[in-house]
């Protein structure tokens, strides 16, 4: 006889799926989001974005173009656009705080993270480029600043890109303020020494010094002092004016022509040069006649002379 031994199958039981998502909440962050399948999961990647290789995240498409904004803390922050038009690396490996379009904003890595360091291998100021191969190898290259932001970096002023940065250059009378990144008007008058005895009125990119009457603004000495003390040089030329006002303004340029202080006071002007000096007051008995010889009205007037630098009059003849 045979004998049969009967050992019972043991039944199979499945084993329960593990929620990948609820165990690593870090899980496809920060640009994707976690969905749980069947024994595994998978990463459903913002635009713009694409499964990265470990499959555990999601990395920027390479040439995917969006804003760029230069704060993301400010309440303002959807009008601090510095461009429309820049891939993430342009924008967080130069001046960028955040990334996004719409004032849906994903903020810029912190400087010297893990993060940022994967962005901008190269440090800040640099970008990788597949365009520029080094033994096959994709190498970094400049970001130019003044060309991918324009006048939004540089306003008012001049932007020249440097390896890695720029440098905004500002007109005379501006300085160059970093968080405003413009060009700003310098208030001369703050600095009382620049106009002393007189009344300080600031103006775009310089000052003016209005002096009381009989008195002109000597810029070699920063201050007012009475006109006949003002050692002119006869044969220098400037700007002749023909209007000067009681607030000490001159207007009105002569013929676009430069012409000595004797030209100009003694035939056309009330005042001359940069600083708007006051021409002499002409009293009436010092009118020339005009009508039948044809004279200007002012050329019988008598030359003026200026002292010369000991405080003697000139010789004449």
């Amino acid at each position: 006889t045979s004998t049969f031994l009967f050992l019972p199958q043991t039944p199979h039981y499945a084993s329960p799926d593990i929620d990948e998502c609820a165990r690593d909440l870090d899980l496809c962050q920060p640009h994707g989001v976690c969905e749980n399948t069947e024994g595994s999961f998978v990463c459903m990647c913002e635009e713009g974005f694409t499964l990265a290789k470990d499959r555990q995240s999601c990395e920027e498409l390479p040439h995917h173009k969006k804003e760029c904004y230069l704060n993301f803390d400010d309440s303002v922050f959807c009008d601090s656009v510095l461009a429309t038009n820049v891939s993430r690396q342009e924008c967080c490996c130069s001046l960028g705080a955040g990334w996004g379009d719409h004032c849906e904003i994903y903020p810029c890595p912190v400087l010297n993270s893990i993060e940022f360091h994967t962005l901008c291998p190269d440090g800040k100021g640099f970008i990788l480029d597949e365009t520029i191969l080094n033994y096959g190898i994709p190498t970094h290259r400049d970001i130019d600043e003044c060309s991918l932001f324009g006048e939004e970096i540089c306003k008012e002023g001049k932007c020249v890109n440097t390896q890695p940065g720029y440098e905004c250059y500002c007109k005379q009378g501006f300085y160059y303020d970093a968080n405003l990144l413009e060009c700003v008007d310098v208030d001369e008058c703050l600095d009382e020494s620049n106009c002393v005895n007189g009344r300080c009125e600031n103006t775009r990119g310089s000052f003016h010094c209005a002096c009381p009457a009989s008195t002109t603004y000597d810029p070699a000495q920063k201050k007012c002092i009475p006109t006949s003390k003002i050692d002119k040089v006869t044969d220098r030329r400037d700007v002749c004016w023909q209007l000067r006002g009681e607030d000490g303004m001159c207007s009105s340029p002569f013929g676009g022509q430069q012409l000595t202080y004797e030209e100009c006071c003694c035939r056309h002007g009330k005042g001359w040069g940069y600083q708007c000096h006051a021409c002499p007051p002409r009293s009436p008995g010092n009118r020339g006649r005009s009508g039948k010889t044809g004279i200007s009205p002012f050329l019988l007037a008598p030359a003026l002379y200026f002292n010369d630098s000991v405080g003697n009059p000139p010789k004449v003849g």
